[in-house]
Parts: C-alpha cells; structure tokens; sequence
C-alpha cells in the first residue's frame, strides 16, 4: 500500500552520514512532507547501527531548518528534532548536528551542542548557516514553549485524522 523509501541525512561536506530504511511518504502539502515508518533502521557510516521499534511520523518543514520525529508508541520521549536542511525532492538533508528531545510533558533537552561547535570548523559551515541553525534553536524552543504547531495536541489530532495517515496507521 505504501512504497518503501529510504531519507538520507548528509553532513556539510556532502559526505553520507546515515541512511533511514524502512519509511514511507504519507503525504505532502504546501508546508511539509510528511512520512512514516514502522521500526525503521539507520545505517551510519556505512554499518547498521540500530532499529527504532515502534511507529513515528516524520515532519519535514519545506521551509525550515529542523525536521521533527513524533514517536507514536513513546515511552519518555515525544518528539525527536533534528537540526537540518529543508529535505530535497529526492528525501535528502543536511545534518547540522544539534538535537533537541522533547518528553511528554514538554521538557526538552538540546544535545549534541559540542558535535555542532566542532563540525562547524570541520565541514565549513559558513557564517549563514551558523546563525541560521542558532535563530532555529531559539524559535524551536518558543514553539515547544507555547505548544505550536507539531507540539500542539490539537494539531497532532488532525494530522491523525489525514487519510493517508490513518490508513498507515491502522494497516495490517
């Protein structure tokens, strides 16, 4: 019903960094592409490093530099927000290293502050980007803060009310 697809996540320097298997495109609009996957695998570097079990619906913004992991069948963690480019027609981004986790009840933690601050010298992020993932950052954290958009409940209702969405969902 759904065609398999494979998102791929590369670094600065146009080096292949993973390669998320098992998803599928659930729909696109004017804002986002939104995907699916069922106990997806990420390859990294080369090697399988590990499968996420459970169901996640992947948000990709056209027009903003972040992509957001809704975890269905969570434990602690709710969301998972990738800092990166917008994602391309052929399902691949850039990484820029920061990470944001956000729990069930809206604490969020940023991670991976020192990757980011080493990989900005490595890969030559330029001045642009470099301000562009920190004005990222800082309206993410106002987004979670106020319950916007993806973080809001209401929202997240209606996007389980898509059709597509929901025949994924509920598929055998």
């Amino acid at each position: 019903m759904f065609e398999a697809i494979e998102i791929k996540a590369y670094k600065n320097d146009n080096k292949l960094s993973k390669i998320f298997s098992n998803g599928c495109l659930l729909y696109e609009d004017d804002e986002q592409k939104v995907f699916a996957s069922n106990n997806y695998s990420v390859i990294e570097d080369g090697k399988k490093t590990f499968i996420n079990k459970g169901k996640e619906i992947w948000f990709f913004p056209k027009n903003k530099l972040f992509n957001i992991m809704w975890f269905l069948e969570q434990n602690k963690t709710l969301f998972f927000i990738n800092i990166a480019s917008p994602i391309s027609d052929k399902n691949i981004y850039i990484d820029y290293d920061i990470d944001i986790k956000v729990n069930k009840d809206g604490q969020y933690q940023i991670l991976d502050l020192a990757n980011f601050n080493k990989n900005r010298f490595l890969y030559k992020y330029d001045e642009t980007i470099v301000n562009n993932v920190w004005d990222t950052v800082d309206e993410l954290k106002k987004i979670i803060k106020n319950k916007e958009k993806w973080f809001n409940k209401k929202y997240l209702e209606n996007i389980l009310k898509n059709e597509s969405v929901y025949k994924w969902i509920n598929q055998e």
